[in-house]
């Protein structure tokens, strides 16, 4: 990882940590994400990111509104996460990397999952 590229990412979380509309932070969230894969120059994942992208964008917006009704931390459970994947990044070490960004997909779900779980409950969410 460069150094301008490290930069690059670095900003993307001081947006998130300032942000306080769902909605640019779901877009601020996909793009620090964007960005890593451009950074990695592998066409082939950035070709699938760009089939993905719209549906992961629906899918993360209505994820991030169902944790922010049940928790208000949304912005700096994001923002930290992504400080995590940026430290672990820069160490180069790609087994690392690897399992921090399944633990990092894996704790989202979790968490995500959680929050529906515990709003359906409630009566607040609809399955």
């Amino acid at each position: 990882m460069t150094p301008e590229a490290y930069d690059r990412l670095e900003l993307k979380i001081h947006q998130i940590e300032k942000e306080s509309d769902l909605i640019q932070l779901t877009l601020l969230d996909i793009e620090f994400h964007e960005e890593i894969i451009r950074i990695a120059g592998n066409s082939r994942l950035l070709s699938a990111w760009n089939l993905l992208r719209p549906q992961l964008q629906l899918w993360l917006a209505s994820m991030h509104r169902l944790h922010h009704e049940k928790k208000t931390t949304t912005q700096k459970d994001t923002s930290e996460s992504h400080r995590k994947l940026l430290k672990t990044l820069a160490t180069g070490d790609a087994d690392l990397c690897e399992r921090v960004a399944r633990e990092h997909a894996r704790d989202l779900w979790q968490s995500l999952l959680n929050a529906q779980r515990s709003l359906a409950g409630s009566g607040v969410a609809d399955d």
